[in-house]
């Protein structure tokens, strides 16, 4: 299995890549470093992050009102996070999630955001409190952007879904900083 977890993460990469179109002017990328702060139920968990996401923004001359494509002031997104555990044991995860992003610009390049997704992770931590590897995830954030430079703060639960008992879920509180290409 430890063989194939660079595989998966390869895969899930590769799908993001090519879940919405190429086209230059119509997707924006952020790639954010971060780590673990603090986790609720958990609390014990530490390790570091990297979060890519892609997100379909109108093309130059689309269209400047609301429309399922390009909800504005909304923009749809993919994102893929992968994390490297070093306590309370070495583990790999990796979540795959559908996002959401409202951002109100302050000035010409500068402002905040706000994201909102869920979809599917794996984690080969054994968290007591979710007794599959498999879960289904929540996140939610809070970001700042200055020009193409990110910071944001992430909360994410994660739960099977009542799949498999116990399942009290594992909340995480995420730091990061990166940029936006």
């Amino acid at each position: 299995m430890k063989t194939f977890k660079p595989v998966i993460l390869a895969a899930l990469t590769a799908l993001a890549a090519g879940f919405f179109p190429a086209a230059a002017e119509a997707v924006e990328h952020d790639l954010i470093f971060g780590g673990y702060v603090l986790t609720i139920k958990n609390h014990s968990t530490r390790g570091a992050l990297l979060t890519y996401r892609l997100w379909l923004t109108p093309p130059a001359g689309g269209p400047d009102r609301f429309t399922p494509l390009y909800p504005r002031p909304f923009t749809w997104g993919f994102e893929v996070k992968g994390g490297k555990l070093n306590h309370p044991e070495e583990a790999w995860e990796a979540v795959l999630a559908l996002k959401l992003k409202y951002e109100l610009e302050f000035l010409p390049g500068t402002g905040f955001f706000a994201t909102l997704g869920g979809g599917g992770s794996y984690s080969e931590a054994d968290y007591h409190a979710v007794p599959t590897n498999y879960s289904f995830v929540g996140r939610v954030g809070l970001g700042w952007r200055l020009d193409h430079f990110l910071v944001q703060t992430v909360f994410e639960h994660r739960s099977n879904g009542g799949i498999r008992k116990p399942n009290r879920g594992v909340d995480l509180l995420e730091v990061g900083a990166g940029f936006r290409f």
